[in-house]
């Protein structure tokens, strides 16, 4: 009688094996088949062993409820990593988009600013058409920058590696030629703009487009909270870094927002919260320090530095 159970349970086993582990399944189905002729043997007058074969079962039966329990036990835990990676993607590819979204402002802009000036002028009858020419020019320029930008779409990881595009650049052309783009953007607003770059300053090991993105990011922050003003773009050098230094004369920020601004995702009126950010990692990702002042109805200054070119070559660390 003690076999029938064993009997029955050995059966159950054998049609669930597919579920079990290889060795431990043969185990049982030879207990099994042990236990089947046991139990009929008693039946012929020989000795019963069923219950030592039930204490067998027994142990079989532990191990694989330990194995079952393990490979549930896997399958949380890989469930949560494969859960855990889906979160990281989709948090990083909302911040790609956040970031792609604030970086074509800046260009947009400009286009924006320059194709509307350009058409008011060519309907004049005394057009000045070398403002004309020169704001058709920042169109051009913007718009090829923005192709590129789109073309090369990467997120904000790749600014602190070194890249191999980075190349030795007239860092005071390309600081006028940053700051005559945003010329008309600023004057829309009725603010002079003054450009204060000492004479010969040297050139500097970097990605161009990289620090065209910061300027336009600083430009497009004082002519957005500037009205009636000055921002004046200044820069210098001490023999090792260059110091680049855009103040306006705007409404500034308000002062328990300002040790935040440089974090991912601070804004201080409706913005993205992402232009500072990014000013940071690129500066910093060139061996660059950069900081900010401002006071509220007083004004914002952005102060950053950048080491002067050393004989660097494409791929080489600063």
């Amino acid at each position: 009688v003690c076999g029938a159970p064993v009997l029955l349970t050995g059966v159950v086993v054998v049609l669930r094996s597919g579920l079990m582990r290889e060795g431990i399944t043969r185990l049982y189905v030879a207990a099994t088949v042990f236990s089947l002729f046991t139990y009929t043997s008693f039946l012929w007058g020989i000795p019963n062993f069923a219950p030592v074969w039930n204490f067998v079962f027994l142990i079989i039966n532990s191990l694989l409820m330990s194995d079952r329990y393990a490979k549930t036990q896997q399958s949380e835990e890989k469930l949560a990593v494969h859960n855990e990676r889906l979160d990281k993607l989709n948090r990083a590819k909302t911040e790609f988009l956040q970031d792609m979204s604030h970086e074509m402002k800046s260009p947009l802009t400009v286009i924006a600013t320059g194709i509307d000036f350009a058409d008011r002028e060519i309907h004049k009858e005394s057009a000045d058409m070398e403002r004309t020419a020169a704001a058709l020019d920042s169109i051009r320029e913007e718009t090829q920058r923005l192709g590129r930008m789109v073309g090369g779409m990467v997120n904000l990881a790749s600014m602190s590696e070194i890249s191999e595009n980075r190349k030795r650049v007239d860092f005071a052309a390309l600081l006028r030629n940053s700051a005559e783009a945003f010329r008309l953007a600023l004057e829309r607003r009725n603010n002079r703009l003054s450009v204060e770059i000492a004479p010969g300053l040297p050139d500097v090991f970097m990605e161009n487009d990289r620090f065209k993105q910061v300027l336009s990011n600083l430009f497009s922050n004082a002519a957005e909270h500037t009205e009636n003003g000055k921002i004046v773009i200044a820069a210098d050098c001490d023999g090792t870094f260059i110091t680049v230094r855009v103040a306006d004369t705007g409404e500034g920020i308000a002062p328990e927002l300002l040790p935040d601004v440089f974090k991912r995702g601070v804004s201080g009126r409706g913005g993205t919260g992402y232009g500072l950010y990014i000013c940071k990692t690129v500066v910093e990702a060139h061996g660059g320090t950069i900081k900010i002042e401002s006071a509220p109805g007083k004004g914002t200054a952005v102060t950053f530095t950048i080491p002067i070119y050393g004989g660097q070559e494409a791929g080489h660390t600063l």
